[in-house]
């Protein structure tokens, strides 16, 4: 194999996948790389552990060419209604590779070539195309300077809504930066040795470097992208319905997590490999389960420190509060109280419960019981207290008092709808109600009211009778 390099060379390698039965393009894509970038927001610095804190947040974001706008040239997420239609394609297996976040952009073919067919054409004739991401972020507004670049802020939890491929545009982190549909570093080309040997002429020496091409032997190697392909090929099988993706590749071993299809856990493993010589890779050893940690630099100094979180005041005060049955703490709870100082952890301690009292057995006569009752207001709980003839007395008189207020009631909205309404009128007494209700003219037929089972005579005369009032 040879390793021919090129500052301006786009070449890159794209597949074929059917998914679902629709055919899509799956080409590589560098989304974003470290460092300043001028956006909508002027010059921001992104740093990698802010990129790649969750890359697999990425996963199944839509693809689109340019960023979308509503009608009055607002940017807009991709999510929203109007802009679905416009998607091409979704991007999948995110990563990150160094200072870059990686990725690849499967773009539906029938839906592109109607919508897009431009994006077909740069992909096919393997045309630089640059690419832009629509994300949002919280600001840190800090001066700052970057190899050279200086910004005004610092951009920090990146979440993913969408990215924009730009044909004949060039993106906030462009071409030049590192970014678009491209291999997997800048400038590089990697041809296997089908095409072009190590045993080549002088000749052909000298015409690619009059076009500027410098080149080199290569024993035994592939290219990032074609080791991807491999390992991926080589990865360990699931259980019927997991997903495995290759998380981080390094030289001599890969990363790769599992995602079951349903709500489970993801879990992450490292195991070494081998590339073959015929390209192929295979897995050596025995994979080993691994836990994803992210270390922190200074975006200033560009050295990484430590993440200085201070010692626990009083680990013996959290594990007593945990151990209280009288709070709700568990251990779920440890590192956050672990985090907060002395005086706050005092508050949360409950006050000691004192001994419950008996109460002692109250003797009461009548005349008690006489002046409780004034203070009684419920009529329910008058009822109660009586006989049980005395009861059914009072009950009966209650409802022909209900139905009196309810008849006074309908002949006043009757009458005058628009001026009273119901709520008001239930609120009043059924005095104030019989005076309203005699305002309005004497009925010109005698009617019959039924309370509770006797008809009450209403004549044109005295149009209403006055009933007791409880």
């Amino acid at each position: 194999m040879i390793h021919i390099h090129k500052g301006t060379a786009t070449a890159y390698t794209v597949r074929t996948k059917v998914l679902d039965g629709k055919s899509y393009i799956v080409a590589p894509v560098v989304m974003m790389v470290e460092g300043v970038h001028a956006g909508s927001k002027g010059a921001v610095f992104h740093s990698i552990e802010e990129l790649g804190k969750y890359p697999n947040t990425w996963d199944g974001m839509p693809v689109l060419v340019k960023h979308p706008m509503d009608n009055s040239g607002n940017y807009i997420s991709a999510n929203s209604l109007s802009v679905v239609e416009d998607c091409i394609g979704r991007v999948y297996n995110t990563r990150v590779d160094g200072t870059r976040l990686k990725a690849e952009v499967y773009i539906d073919k029938d839906k592109a070539a109607k919508k897009q067919p431009s994006v077909l054409a740069y992909i096919n004739q393997n045309k630089k195309l640059e690419v832009s991401v629509g994300v949002f972020t919280d600001a840190v507004m800090q001066d700052g300077e970057w190899e050279g670049e200086a910004y005004k802020e610092i951009a920090i939890n990146h979440r993913p809504d969408h990215l924009a491929l730009l044909p004949g545009d060039v993106g906030a982190c462009s071409w030049e930066d590192g970014c678009g549909i491209r291999t997997n570093s800048r400038g590089e080309i990697n041809t296997n040795s089908n095409n072009l040997t190590t045993d080549i002429s002088e000749e052909t020496v000298r015409q690619f470097n009059n076009h500027g091409y410098r080149i080199e032997p290569m024993v035994n190697s592939l290219s990032y992208g074609q080791r991807m392909d491999a390992i991926n090929a080589a990865l360990p099988v699931g259980m019927k319905g997991d997903f495995t993706y290759i998380e981080e590749l390094y030289e001599d071993y890969v990363i790769y997590q599992v995602s079951p299809a349903g709500d489970g856990k993801r879990e992450f493993f490292k195991q070494t490999y081998n590339i073959l010589a015929d390209g192929t890779a295979e897995m050596t050893g025995n994979p080993v389960k691994v836990s994803k940690q992210i270390s922190y630099i200074n975006v200033n100094k560009k050295e990484k420190v430590m993440d200085n979180k201070k010692k626990p005041c009083c680990e013996e005060k959290v594990n007593q509060l945990i151990a209280n049955t009288a709070t709700k703490w568990g251990e779920t709870d440890r590192e956050w109280l672990l985090e907060q100082d002395e005086t706050t952890l005092e508050k949360l301690i409950p006050e000691p419960q004192k001994p419950v009292e008996m109460a002692k057995p109250v003797t009461v006569n009548l005349d008690q019981v006489r002046e409780v009752m004034k203070g009684v207001k419920d009529v329910e709980t008058h009822l109660e207290m009586m006989p049980d003839a005395m009861r059914d007395q009072m009950q009966s008189a209650l409802a022909v008092h209900a139905a009196q207020r309810a008849h006074l009631i309908n002949k006043i909205t009757t009458n005058a709808k628009d001026i009273w309404e119901t709520k008001d009128l239930e609120a009043m007494g059924t005095d104030m109600l019989t005076k309203i209700a005699a305002t309005f003219p004497a009925e010109k037929e005698e009617n019959a009211t039924m309370y509770m089972g006797n008809p009450i005579s209403v004549n044109q005369e005295t149009e209403e009778v006055l009933l007791p009032n409880f």
